[in-house]
């Protein structure tokens, strides 16, 4: 849940949002080097559909507390190297709790190159400056609409954040869509 957001929709439990189709468009033009990923945060699989349907090969998707068969449960702070062998990147629209989304970051890097769906408006704040520098990339998403029923898209912008484990200064990214169909959930597995 967004800052511009709270109070005019509930909160809920574990920040459970699915990511948006379209937040995918943004970041797979940016994947050229990543054939296989982990989604560490899963929630329902939207994410992990999105990403497959791209071409890009799942090892793995799990959540604290998943909302699809298809997820296993596990929380992203249990993940270690033997869970990630073989995977290029995890990639993730984690949690928006500061405190959680730092210590995500932090423990995610070490273990891979991690790209993370991010409210852009993080990346200029002075919490965020220790960890941009293992930032190598920042690709512009835009508004996104978290909130299926809601009749307005959202009502902050968002970027994927690449982090690995060398100091970096990330590039930015504008924004360019692929040629990615989106595709439209039609159940809430």
């Amino acid at each position: 849940m967004t800052k511009r957001a709270e109070g005019k929709f509930e909160r809920r439990f574990h920040d459970a949002y699915d990511t948006p189709p379209e937040a995918v468009h943004f970041l797979v033009p940016h994947l050229h080097d990543v054939e296989s990923f982990y989604e560490p945060c899963a929630g329902s699989g939207a994410l992990t559909e999105q990403l497959v349907a791209a071409g890009v090969t799942c090892i793995g998707a799990s959540d604290i507390a998943p909302r699809s068969h298809l997820v296993d449960r596990l929380d992203a702070f249990a993940l270690n190297p033997d869970n990630v062998i073989g995977v290029d990147a995890l990639i993730t629209n984690p949690p928006y709790n500061r405190g959680l989304l730092h210590r995500l970051i932090e423990h995610l890097r070490q273990l891979r190159p991690t790209w993370l769906l991010l409210e852009a408006d993080w990346c200029f704040t002075e919490q965020a400056a220790s960890h941009l520098d293992y930032c190598t990339d920042i690709v512009a998403v835009g508004r996104l609409k978290f909130i299926e029923d809601s009749e307005h898209s959202g009502f902050d912008n968002y970027a994927w954040c690449k982090f690995t484990n060398q100091l970096s200064r990330p590039r930015f990214h504008v924004r360019r869509k692929s040629k990615v169909k989106v595709l439209t959930r039609t159940s809430g597995r």
